[in-house]
């Protein structure tokens, strides 16, 4: 695999990821990867950060900043999954949970959320967490989505809150896939 951002053993997108001038750390697996399975393809995915922190670890030439700015970006993309083949999007339409029941939600309300953006990966983590979880912290995701739709000027129609539509996604996922129901004390009320 013929790389452009690569000179034997230095990977261009790593060495400007550290803010150095070389990382000479990068194999021929390590290319391809980068080229073939990781998205976005030779630019910052897992496999350029990787390569970008390992040669801060190593010599130590790296700012202290910088090496928490590749730390933290690099948690980041693992946590959205933004790296991995099959999207976030479509990882949520082929689950199920609260996620992929409010992301629906947002699909036939016509709000648009980016591909890239984390709250991809939040409604991935409302998924692997369940309904019980997510009832347990409904003022958190509320709050969190109300700050996102704020941030972005998303309206939503008539009278309804964004404390409505998750506990719409709640009742909604706990109607098809939840064995246990709700306890009385947390349990998701009609908007």
């Amino acid at each position: 695999m013929t790389c452009k951002s690569r000179d034997h053993k230095n990977c261009r997108v790593a060495a400007k990821l550290a803010k150095v001038k070389r990382v000479d750390v990068c194999s021929d697996k390590a290319c391809d990867a980068c080229s073939t399975k990781y998205t976005p393809h030779r630019s910052t995915n897992e496999v350029t950060l990787s390569l970008a922190l390992s040669h801060c670890r190593r010599t130590g030439f790296c700012e202290e900043e910088n090496v928490k700015r590749l730390t933290l970006l690099h948690r980041q993309l693992l946590l959205t999954d933004a790296s991995l083949e099959l999207s976030p999007l479509k990882r949520l339409r082929q689950q199920q949970g609260p996620g992929t029941e409010l992301n629906r939600l947002f699909e036939d309300l016509s709000l648009d959320i980016p591909a890239a953006c984390h709250c991809r990966g939040f409604l991935l983590k409302m998924n692997e967490e369940g309904v019980p979880a997510c009832l347990e912290n409904l003022k958190g995701i509320s709050e969190f989505w109300d700050f996102e739709f704020r941030r972005r000027n998303l309206n939503l129609p008539g009278e309804w809150t964004v404390d409505d539509l998750v506990r719409l996604a709640l009742r909604r996922a706990e109607k098809k896939w939840d064995k246990q129901p709700a306890s009385d004390a947390a349990s998701v009320n009609d908007p």
